[in-house]
């Protein structure tokens, strides 16, 4: 499966407007070769966010909450819709 799938990491091959559905940045890039992964048979991704726990936030919750799902909101709305 390693060699089978190799090529879902380069999402280069994917058509310009599903990149630009999912967006920029590092998680957009992430989510989108989660779904390239699962097309290739992969059973189990995780897409990880930043260094730590960022989501386990005890101080400004909802300041850091919005900025966290701001980097992720458009992509996770294009992984539903396809």
């Amino acid at each position: 499966m390693q060699i089978d799938a190799t090529d879902a990491f380069d999402i280069s091959k994917e058509p310009e407007n599903i990149r630009k559905m999912y967006g920029e940045g590092t998680q957009a890039r992430q989510i989108l070769t989660a779904r390239r992964l699962i097309e290739r048979g992969v059973r189990f991704v995780q897409v990880w966010t930043g260094e730590g726990q960022p989501w386990d936030n005890h101080d400004d919750i909802e300041v850091n909450h919005r900025r966290l799902a701001k980097d992720c909101d458009q992509a996770i709305g294009a992984l539903l819709k396809i």
